[in-house]
């Protein structure tokens, strides 16, 4: 009886060896990196497959441990090969991940900014401000100084200031057009990117187009806290920012399915194994 099921197993696990070694051949495209990481599982799989024979079975003569040791070793080359290769695309795919994490962030940010906004409603508890307005403005201030001494270094640095003030000037324009919560959504886009970027200068102008947009923040929250006090701001905020709020979730959802659906997109194609992540 062991025998049956020994052999029903030998052609389970061949059809699903099969089965993979044909995806990992046609579905993806191989690089350098690629096929010297998987040669290295190849050999390890075989040298694991060898000390088992050795512990199995300890007497047997060099012929007959090869042809137990391959097979055994092709199986295990399939175990080790499908998980490198599911998290070398869990890597490529790392851009889509975090996006859709910032925007379900920012979701589940703006659902509970309605919840309390509809509890106030209800019950008429006031909105508390418990920094005061000065240490709000003040702090503000210096960070746009400071960002805006960045922006002013990073356009005059390298030979190529005339370049980099025209991204900027489209830059502000960009940033005057977005809402405060796209605004923001782009921020923590953009910060993202910067965090996993390698080129030095991609990273710096990266940051500099944050600064840009931060910049642009900031002085509309200054300006905000110039024209409006605290019960204006109450007032206000019971008037436009739920409306607000549920046009803006609404666009999260809609963001998300298109980012879901471009991750599903680009894992159904033909997917290059490099280190650069997707673009």
């Amino acid at each position: 009886m062991w025998f049956v099921w020994t052999l029903i197993a030998f052609v389970v696990l061949s059809w699903v060896g099969y089965r993979w070694t044909k995806t990992l051949t046609t579905k993806y495209e191989h690089t350098a990196e690629s096929v010297a990481i998987l040669t290295a599982l190849f050999i390890l799989a075989n040298y694991t497959s060898l000390r088992l024979t050795y512990v199995m079975i300890p007497v047997l003569n060099t012929w007959a441990r090869l042809v137990i040791m391959l097979p055994i070793g092709f199986i295990i080359f399939v175990g080790f090969s499908y998980v490198a290769v599911n998290l070398w695309c869990s890597f490529l795919t790392k851009d889509f991940d975090e996006r859709i994490g910032a925007l379900e962030e920012e979701k589940d940010d703006l659902q509970r900014q309605l919840e309390m906004w509809r509890w106030r409603h209800i019950t008429q508890v006031p909105v508390e401000y418990p920094e005061p307005e000065q240490v709000a403005a003040a702090v503000a201030s210096d960070e746009i100084q400071e960002l805006q001494e960045f922006l002013d270094n990073w356009q005059q640095a390298g030979g190529a200031a005339r370049v980099r003030s025209i991204k900027v000037s489209e830059w502000k324009t960009e940033a005057e057009s977005l809402e405060d919560a796209r605004l923001k959504t782009e921020i923590n886009l953009l910060k993202t990117q910067m965090d996993v970027e390698t080129d030095a200068a991609r990273r710096e102008q990266l940051k500099a187009r944050v600064a840009v947009l931060e910049i642009e923040f900031l002085s509309r929250e200054e300006r905000f806290r110039k024209t409006t006090g605290p019960l204006d701001r109450v007032a206000r905020n019971k008037e436009l920012g739920p409306e607000a709020m549920r046009r803006r979730l609404q666009d999260i959802h809609g963001e998300i399915q298109l980012l879901e659906a471009q991750k599903r997109d680009f894992l159904r194609g033909k997917i290059r194994l490099g280190w650069r992540v997707r673009p």
